[in-house]
This record gives C-alpha cells, sequence and structure tokens, in this order.
C-alpha cells in the first residue's frame, strides 16, 4: 500500500473518531509515535529484523511531520 493511500485511510479514521469522541490530532500523533517507537524495539529485542524496515520507516515518517 502507498504512504499516500495509508495517510488517507488514517485521516478519514480520525475524522470519523473525532465525529464520536474529542480527541486532539496532536495527541493522536503522539500515540502513534510512541506505538512505532516501541514497535521497533520489538523488532530488535525480539529478533524480528525482517520487520524493522518498514516500521523504521514509518517511524522517521511520523517523526517528520508536524504534531499538529
Amino acid at each position: 500500500m502507498l504512504a499516500r493511500e495509508i495517510d488517507l485511510r488514517l485521516d478519514l479514521f480520525l475524522a470519523r473518531y473525532r465525529e464520536r469522541r474529542p480527541v486532539s490530532v496532536a495527541r493522536v500523533r503522539l500515540w502513534e509515535r510512541l506505538y512505532l517507537v516501541t514497535s521497533v524495539l520489538h523488532c530488535w529485542t525480539k529478533i524480528q529484523p525482517r520487520r524493522l524496515p518498514g516500521r523504521m520507516a514509518a517511524l522517521e515518517r511520523q517523526v517528520d511531520a508536524p504534531l499538529q
């Protein structure tokens, strides 16, 4: 799946979620970053090198994006 398509799906999910429950975008992005850091750490500690490149790419992309 292309990164742009993933972004569009995530934006749609967040928009629908916000219709039901108020949540700040900055808070959601912060939680996403924490999840990705945990996921990368698990790749190292559980010796799963095949999963590492995709998760590192997602984390780098997320860190480069603004919180707002």
